[in-house]
């Protein structure tokens, strides 16, 4: 496991508005060259208290986001259709899909280095709520 530095960016375009969220957090990579595991720590959402710890599972065949803490959601990524997922909110368990246009990760070992990029369509329980766009770049720290 490498200790690594995560520039994060998202991206959320509803109904021609554009919002951006971006931060810079620590955490922990695993990588066998085909697939890869990214740990870190999110920072707090404005009105809720506390912190969310994301897991991204990175395959061949599918991704997978798992985030807990004052925000649990478990989200599956593939490009070969809807992939369905859970989030939970304080006021109950909501089910979620994601229509995944642009899917991709890549770790270079020697340049100690990567990126993982994600774009989709979500959708909560059957309301479209935007296009996202998640970019992270990758570096071990040093």
């Amino acid at each position: 496991m490498e200790e690594v530095w995560i520039d994060f960016m998202s991206q959320t375009k509803l109904n021609g508005e554009l919002l951006t969220h971006s931060f810079t957090s620590r955490g922990q990579l695993q990588s066998d060259g085909e697939s890869l595991i990214l740990s870190f720590t999110e920072p707090g959402v404005e009105g809720l208290e506390g912190t969310i710890q994301a897991r991204i599972i990175a395959t061949p065949q599918k991704v997978v986001m798992t985030r807990t803490g004052v925000i649990q959601m478990q989200q599956e990524f593939t490009l070969s259709g809807l992939a369905e997922g859970t989030y939970v909110v304080p006021y109950g368990r909501l089910k979620t899909k994601a229509q995944t246009h642009e899917l991709d990760y890549r770790w270079d070992e020697q340049d100690q280095q990567g990126h993982f990029t994600v774009r989709y369509d979500f959708y909560i329980e059957t309301e479209f709520s935007g296009e996202f766009t998640l970019e992270l770049m990758i570096r071990t720290i040093n």
